[in-house]
């Protein structure tokens, strides 16, 4: 566990290392240990699942603070934050307000002797390792050790903790600490020496590889052999005659297995140069070389690589009751019934959602949020059709990337895009805003249908909705990455903006009367050689009527999941065959691609 400390605090109390630390059975950090699992688990999902990296651990109470905020009424928080009380969120604030307090000497020690550094050591430990008894003879040994490093501080020079840190792990690592032997073990691992003394039913001497056993002889890089005779010391071939006394004294053993790797990593390996002359001796003595290794074990160990049978699982086909499968939908979730039905099973039926990977790297989804985020309150300034605009775009770009700013890509690259797409946004928002009479960001969306006398829901969220004259709209939907194609939106593959409009046309926009759609655009954002790009549906189709024709088929496509024999498959119309879904791991997807299974 200690050295599990030293790593957490050289690392700056990254969240792997801390984390390990935290997990480590004999932490308990005054808890009991259910209580302190929980607590644990709480601050793993919270603050550092889908987070950039932990930028100090005295940060980490306002890491908890900034969570709960995000999620309280966030309908995209993960499942394990929405079932939080406000009584788990002020536990976990004092846990980790605790936390802070215990690891806050180590976030700025300066030079110190080591004595200093291995007493902080000593005091966080106990306060960690609470349920650990006195007498524990681990324990014991600890503190034996830690005492004698003490002693003998006072040689090495005073320093900062991360470079007395590879020491103190020298030193731990070097001790070798074996659990108590079961008294019904059948298996024991034994070191040369241990080996020596001990008999067994069945020995197996193994590692027999040139450089392991024997080692490779090291004269080290300051005395070479004559000076190594002139102060009387040994020479470093004695360890090279005391392992072959250990391999000869072990065919002494009434049963004895010699093994050795032909490879390790991917790279060759040697025989030990005693296999090379046995087999030598053997030959002379007239042994055929086919005979010399028993094919006994090596046939043995290959049967547990044959499996008897070899039948793949075929692609799933889940066909859960009818009575159990959603009835509401957002329009997002119609493409992906559409392309990849599983992940509606996975995720809206068994109600699994994948955790985000810890300090999380920043991806393309984070600017994106980033960028909308910007967008959305820019539209709800006024807009004053001159170089103000700009500057207040500016403006809620800057207050938006604020908390990713010292992030050297976000630095360096996110943001001058940003500012590229600013500029080029204001000739476009000036077009809009001349024949909009509002301007309406993130507005939502719910309509009730009804599909073989079953309620549905549909529901959406419009990046914007623009009302026009003639009680007409222009949606407008803001990307960052790729826009759909106009063959993916005319074949229904890309139906988010079609469904709004069929949406608008029936009312179901919060605030907005019935009206037609007779404009539907992507705006991409990306900033990047076309700063802003525009896509219109409008000019190759008709927006409305493309919209109803899509509201037919999803109202089909809600009909054919009432059928109980109809099955949520994975990867049924997916883009691209590289591209990854979310619960292929679920799926078993390599499993049944590598049977060539066909759709």
């Amino acid at each position: 566990m200690l050295i599990l400390l030293i790593k957490a605090i050289e690392s700056g109390f990254a969240a792997p290392a801390l984390l390990a630390l935290l997990h480590h059975p004999a932490c308990a950090f005054g808890y009991a240990r259910q209580d302190f699992l929980k607590r644990a688990r709480h601050l793993e999902v919270a603050c550092f699942r889908g987070k950039p990296a932990l930028s100090g651990i005295t940060s980490l109470p306002e890491l908890t603070q900034a969570a709960q905020k995000d999620s309280e009424g966030n309908p995209h928080a993960h499942p394990l934050l929405q079932v939080l009380t406000a009584e788990d969120w002020q536990e976990l604030q004092i846990f980790t307000q605790k936390l802070a307090a215990l690891f806050l000497p180590f976030a700025h020690q300066g030079l110190q002797a080591m004595e200093q550094h291995i007493i902080l050591l000593e005091d966080c430990l106990a306060a960690l390792a609470t349920d650990i008894a006195p007498t524990d003879k681990v324990h014991q040994h600890l503190l034996n050790l830690t005492a004698a490093l003490k002693v003998e501080s006072h040689w090495a020079p005073q320093q900062r903790f991360a470079d007395l840190a590879p020491l103190l792990q020298h030193h731990l690592q070097q001790e070798t600490l074996r659990p108590p032997q079961r008294e019904n073990a059948r298996l024991a691992i034994y070191g040369l020496l241990e080996a020596r003394l001990m008999q067994a039913d069945l020995t197996i001497v193994a590692g027999l590889n040139e450089g392991s056993w024997p080692a490779l002889v090291q004269s080290g890089p300051w005395l070479n052999r004559p000076m190594r005779n002139t102060f009387g010391l040994q020479q470093p071939e004695r360890e090279l005659g005391l392992t072959a006394h250990d391999f000869a004294q072990a065919w002494g053993h009434s049963q004895l297995v010699v093994t050795w790797s032909k490879r390790a990593a991917g790279q060759p390996l040697i025989a030990s140069r005693w296999i090379l002359r046995l087999r030598a001796v053997l030959e002379v003595l007239g042994l055929p070389k086919l005979n010399h290794l028993s094919t006994e074990h090596l046939s043995i160990s290959r049967q547990f690589d044959q499996p008897g049978t070899f039948s793949p699982n075929p692609r799933p086909k889940a066909r859960p009751p009818v009575e159990a499968r959603p009835r509401r939908f957002s329009v997002t979730d119609v493409e992906k019934m559409l392309r990849d039905s599983y992940h509606i099973h996975a995720r809206r039926i068994l109600c699994l959602q994948p955790l985000e990977p810890l300090n999380k790297d920043i991806d393309a989804s984070l600017r994106g949020n980033l960028i909308h985020h910007a967008l959305h309150s820019w539209a709800l300034d006024v807009f004053a059709g001159d170089d103000s605009d700009l500057d207040n775009l500016l403006a809620h770009g800057r207050k938006s990337f604020a908390p990713f700013m010292q992030l050297a890509e976000v630095q360096h690259f996110w943001w001058p895009r940003f500012e590229r797409m600013a500029r080029a946004m204001m000739a476009v928002e000036k077009n809009f805003r001349s024949t909009a009479l509002a301007v309406t960001p993130e507005v939502k969306a719910k309509y009730l249908l009804k599909v073989r006398d079953v309620e549905h829901y549909l529901t959406a969220r419009a990046d914007r909705l623009d009302q026009l004259p003639d009680e007409q709209f222009r949606i407008i939907d803001y990307k960052s990455g790729k826009i759909p194609t106009d063959k993916q939106v005319a074949a229904g593959f890309a139906p988010q903006l079609t469904l709004e409009a069929a949406l608008a046309g029936r009312g179901a926009f919060e605030g907005h009367p019935p009206g037609q759609v007779v404009e539907a655009t992507y705006i991409g954002v990306s900033g990047g050689a076309k700063p802003v790009e525009l896509r219109n549906i409008g000019d190759e189709h008709d927006v409305s009527e493309l919209g109803e024709k899509h509201f037919i088929l999803l109202k089909a496509l809600l009909e054919k999941f009432l059928d109980p024999n109809t099955a949520y498959i994975p990867r049924h119309n997916i883009m691209s065959h590289t591209e990854v879904a979310t619960f292929d791991h679920l799926s078993r997807r390599f499993e049944w691609e590598l049977a060539m299974e066909k759709p």
